[in-house]
């Protein structure tokens, strides 16, 4: 069977007007397509752009600049954050404490701690100058202080934070303070001191401190954080940093503070601040309640009740028994067993009323039945010395301090990016030279109405 030839036909060629047609067509697509992968790669690129200023540009852009150390915004913003957080918490821990005393009185810190709360969700807010200039002084305590040799050992900082921090259970809020704090430190130049027996005080190690240290930090940071989330309006914000941040900023703001207290007991010594009395004692305390409204009488046998109490205690002290135990059977005084006692400025022993005694007893003997407006009192003193005046030696440090810290950054290049704008002040005008300064013109007398 023969095969059979396909029937191709072939189109006529184009002619001029089809070609051009056509050419322009392809011109046209060509064209949009261009464009199309113009407008994507655009696209991508401003995102690209956009993401390298937010996680590079924006946290690297230096905010400020002291000496040769730079200060860079994601620096400023943690350090924001952290504070925002912090003061949060401590606000509404203010409100409570405001609220039990009067309720609905803490109302009036709801705002700061909305306020507060929302602004942790900014990565990128506008700088506030008073958190800048608190960082920019760090930083010339720092380097300051170094160039003066005072430096702050990792030792010395956990030991630090362990005497101030409770044990992680415990822990409510420890976080080491800006302001200044200056503790009473060295006794050298003292009388020497009068006491029964010396209290052994325990020692930790720095490992026990460390980890003492970390438990603290890792109980509060969880609170924080489940304060922060539970407390954000609809939940929307959470803790913008991590435990390992938080602590870092932490142990520098202890060691800032270490810092300071070195720098004060090199500016002012303890010699240069007035002596006050100190003092430890027991006491067995018999209370005598009387009511504004109750007779002479009633309230004279109510003392007299009172003192035959005490008395009957006096002499079983006088027979020999254990002031301690007597103490722990019939005081109505208890003291806190979380409050640090030991030897205190005699001011503390003020609201108790016995301030007399304790000044003037001998150390160690038991005293005669002493009656304060509060009631019946013996009083054992076990410590007395006189020792610097730890307010007054805090305020002459503080100040010493202040002086040299505006002194040294007086002389330490700093730079704020940008700076703040000056508050508007009005011109004082002032009259030209050989000009007399214009006065106001004398107010027309009002005319007397006749009658």
């Amino acid at each position: 069977m023969p095969k059979q030839t396909q029937n191709i036909q072939h189109g006529a060629p184009m002619t001029k007007r089809q070609k051009a047609r056509w050419e322009l067509e392809r011109s046209k697509q060509r064209r949009v397509t261009v464009a199309v992968v113009s407008v994507l790669a655009l696209v991508g690129l401003l995102i690209v752009v956009g993401l390298l200023f937010d996680k590079v540009f924006v946290p690297n852009k230096t905010v400020a600049q002291v000496a040769d150390q730079e200060i860079s915004n994601a620096e400023y913003q943690l350090y924001r954050q952290i504070t925002e957080a912090q003061r949060a918490a401590n606000s509404f821990a203010q409100a409570n404490q405001f609220n039990q005393i009067q309720p609905g009185a803490g109302e009036q810190f709801t705002t700061q701690i909305q306020a507060d709360i929302i602004s942790l969700r900014s990565k990128n807010a506008p700088v506030d100058y008073t958190l800048l200039d608190q960082m920019i002084e760090n930083k010339v305590i720092m380097a300051s202080g170094a160039a003066e040799g005072m430096t702050v050992s990792d030792d010395e900082l956990q030991l630090s934070l362990a005497k101030k921090f409770a044990p992680a259970a415990q822990a409510s809020q420890p976080v080491a303070p800006i302001s200044p704090t200056t503790a009473l430190t060295g006794t050298s130049d003292l009388t020497s001191t009068l006491a029964i027996s010396p209290t052994a005080v325990p020692t930790s190690t720095v490992a026990e401190s460390q980890s003492q240290v970390d438990a603290s930090i890792q109980t509060y940071f969880g609170t924080l954080k489940e304060f922060i989330e539970r407390s954000s309006p609809y939940g929307l914000a959470t803790l913008p940093f991590n435990v390992s941040q938080f602590k870092s900023f932490v142990l520098e703001q202890e060691r800032i503070q270490l810092l300071r207290e070195k720098l004060g007991e090199k500016l002012v010594a303890e010699s240069a601040a007035t002596k006050e009395v100190y003092a430890d004692a027991d006491q067995i305390f018999v209370s005598v309640t009387t009511a504004p409204t109750e007779t002479a009488e009633l309230s004279a046998t109510l003392w007299v009740a009172g003192e035959a109490k005490i008395n009957e205690i006096a002499k079983e002290l006088a027979e020999g028994k254990d002031f301690l135990a007597v103490q722990a059977a019939k005081s109505e005084y208890k003291e806190d067993p979380n409050q640090e006692v030991g030897i205190r400025p005699l001011t503390e022993f003020a609201q108790l009323g016995i301030t007399e005694p304790i000044s003037t007893q001998e150390v160690g003997v038991i005293g005669a039945p002493y009656r304060s407006a509060a009631g019946w009192h013996i009083i054992r003193v076990t410590e007395r010395e006189l020792r610097p005046s730890q307010d007054d030696l805090s305020q002459k440090r503080g100040e010493a301090i202040t002086k040299w810290i505006e002194e040294k950054r007086a002389v330490t290049p700093v730079q704020r990016f940008p700076e703040p704008t000056p508050t508007a002040v009005p011109p004082t005008l002032e009259p030209l030279p050989g000009e007399e300064a214009p006065t106001e013109a004398p107010a027309e007398a009002e005319p007397t109405p006749t009658p």
